[in-house]
Protein backbone atom coordinates (compact mmCIF):
# COMPACT_ATOMS: atom_id res chain seq x y z
CA UNK A 1 0.00 0.00 0.00
CA UNK A 2 2.78 2.47 0.86
CA UNK A 3 4.52 1.78 -2.50
CA UNK A 4 1.28 2.44 -4.40
CA UNK A 5 0.76 5.69 -2.50
CA UNK A 6 4.29 6.84 -3.35
CA UNK A 7 3.80 5.97 -7.01
CA UNK A 8 0.49 7.85 -7.15
CA UNK A 9 2.03 10.82 -5.35
CA UNK A 10 4.95 10.88 -7.78
CA UNK A 11 2.60 10.68 -10.75
CA UNK A 12 0.50 13.49 -9.28
CA UNK A 13 3.54 15.68 -8.73
CA UNK A 14 4.77 15.05 -12.28
CA UNK A 15 1.30 15.87 -13.64
CA UNK A 16 1.25 19.19 -11.74
CA UNK A 17 4.76 20.06 -12.98
CA UNK A 18 3.74 19.23 -16.57
CA UNK A 19 0.57 21.34 -16.23
CA UNK A 20 2.53 24.33 -14.84
CA UNK A 21 5.16 24.01 -17.58
CA UNK A 22 2.45 23.93 -20.24
CA UNK A 23 0.81 27.04 -18.76
CA UNK A 24 4.10 28.96 -18.64
CA UNK A 25 4.80 27.99 -22.26
CA UNK A 26 1.34 29.10 -23.38
CA UNK A 27 1.72 32.43 -21.61
CA UNK A 28 5.17 33.05 -23.10
CA UNK A 29 3.95 32.06 -26.57
CA UNK A 30 0.96 34.40 -26.28
CA UNK A 31 3.16 37.36 -25.27
CA UNK A 32 5.56 36.59 -28.11
CA UNK A 33 2.65 36.41 -30.56
CA UNK A 34 1.34 39.73 -29.28
CA UNK A 35 4.75 41.37 -29.84
CA UNK A 36 4.75 40.03 -33.40
CA UNK A 37 1.31 41.51 -34.04
CA UNK A 38 2.38 44.87 -32.65
CA UNK A 39 5.50 44.89 -34.84
CA UNK A 40 3.55 43.85 -37.92
CA UNK A 41 0.98 46.57 -37.23
CA UNK A 42 3.77 49.16 -36.89
CA UNK A 43 5.10 48.08 -40.30
CA UNK A 44 1.64 48.38 -41.89
CA UNK A 45 0.99 51.80 -40.35
CA UNK A 46 4.26 53.07 -41.84
CA UNK A 47 3.44 51.47 -45.19
CA UNK A 48 0.15 53.39 -45.38
CA UNK A 49 1.89 56.62 -44.34
CA UNK A 50 4.52 56.13 -47.05
CA UNK A 51 1.78 55.58 -49.65
CA UNK A 52 0.19 58.88 -48.65
CA UNK A 53 3.56 60.61 -49.06
CA UNK A 54 3.94 59.00 -52.50
CA UNK A 55 0.50 60.36 -53.41
CA UNK A 56 1.65 63.84 -52.38
CA UNK A 57 4.84 63.49 -54.42
CA UNK A 58 2.80 62.55 -57.49
CA UNK A 59 -0.08 65.04 -57.19
CA UNK A 60 1.42 67.89 -55.08
CA UNK A 61 -1.49 67.53 -52.67
CA UNK A 62 -2.69 65.03 -50.12
CA UNK A 63 -5.63 62.73 -50.71
CA UNK A 64 -8.75 64.15 -49.10
CA UNK A 65 -11.78 62.93 -47.19
CA UNK A 66 -12.25 60.45 -44.38
CA UNK A 67 -10.05 57.38 -43.85
CA UNK A 68 -11.96 55.28 -46.41
CA UNK A 69 -11.74 58.00 -49.07
CA UNK A 70 -8.02 58.45 -48.48
CA UNK A 71 -7.44 54.72 -48.77
CA UNK A 72 -9.41 54.52 -52.02
CA UNK A 73 -7.27 57.28 -53.49
CA UNK A 74 -3.95 55.64 -52.55
CA UNK A 75 -5.31 52.34 -53.89
CA UNK A 76 -5.75 53.90 -57.32
CA UNK A 77 -9.03 55.85 -57.33
CA UNK A 78 -7.27 59.09 -58.25
CA UNK A 79 -7.08 61.26 -61.39
CA UNK A 80 -4.31 59.18 -62.98
CA UNK A 81 -5.35 55.77 -61.68
CA UNK A 82 -1.98 55.30 -59.98
CA UNK A 83 -1.84 52.75 -57.20
CA UNK A 84 0.38 53.98 -54.35
CA UNK A 85 -0.24 51.07 -51.97
CA UNK A 86 0.13 47.38 -52.66
CA UNK A 87 -1.14 44.95 -50.05
CA UNK A 88 -0.78 41.24 -49.57
CA UNK A 89 -3.84 39.15 -48.82
CA UNK A 90 -3.20 39.17 -45.05
CA UNK A 91 -2.69 42.97 -45.01
CA UNK A 92 -6.16 43.79 -46.32
CA UNK A 93 -9.82 43.12 -45.60
CA UNK A 94 -12.37 41.66 -48.04
CA UNK A 95 -12.73 45.05 -49.79
CA UNK A 96 -8.96 45.38 -50.23
CA UNK A 97 -8.57 48.07 -47.55
CA UNK A 98 -5.48 47.92 -45.32
CA UNK A 99 -5.94 46.42 -41.85
CA UNK A 100 -3.72 46.10 -38.81
CA UNK A 101 -2.44 42.74 -37.58
CA UNK A 102 -5.56 42.49 -35.38
CA UNK A 103 -7.82 42.62 -38.44
CA UNK A 104 -9.10 46.16 -37.94
CA UNK A 105 -8.93 49.21 -40.24
CA UNK A 106 -6.68 52.18 -39.62
CA UNK A 107 -7.78 55.70 -38.84
CA UNK A 108 -6.10 58.28 -41.05
CA UNK A 109 -6.02 62.03 -40.44
CA UNK A 110 -4.27 64.63 -42.57
CA UNK A 111 -3.95 68.14 -41.20
CA UNK A 112 -1.74 70.70 -42.91
CA UNK A 113 1.51 68.84 -43.62
CA UNK A 114 0.99 66.25 -40.87
CA UNK A 115 -0.09 62.69 -41.62
CA UNK A 116 -1.41 60.52 -38.80
CA UNK A 117 -2.06 56.83 -39.38
CA UNK A 118 -3.35 55.04 -36.29
CA UNK A 119 -4.20 51.46 -35.36
CA UNK A 120 -6.49 50.91 -32.39
CA UNK A 121 -4.07 48.22 -31.23
CA UNK A 122 -4.81 45.07 -29.30
CA UNK A 123 -7.82 46.44 -27.38
CA UNK A 124 -9.56 47.68 -30.53
CA UNK A 125 -10.23 51.14 -29.09
CA UNK A 126 -8.66 54.32 -30.44
CA UNK A 127 -6.91 56.81 -28.17
CA UNK A 128 -5.68 54.22 -25.63
CA UNK A 129 -2.16 53.30 -24.55
CA UNK A 130 -1.81 50.35 -26.93
CA UNK A 131 -2.51 52.32 -30.13
CA UNK A 132 0.13 52.01 -32.84
CA UNK A 133 0.69 55.43 -34.34
CA UNK A 134 2.75 56.97 -37.09
CA UNK A 135 2.79 60.74 -37.33
CA UNK A 136 4.94 62.25 -40.03
CA UNK A 137 5.17 65.24 -42.30
CA UNK A 138 5.57 65.32 -46.03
Amino acid sequence: MAVETRILSTIGILAVIAWISWGVHQCADYKGHDRLRSGETRYRVQKVGNAIKAYYAEFSQFPSGDSAAIVRQILGENPRGIRMLYLSRHESDAQGFPIDAYGRPFRIKISGNAIEVRSAGKDGEFETDDDVLDVSER
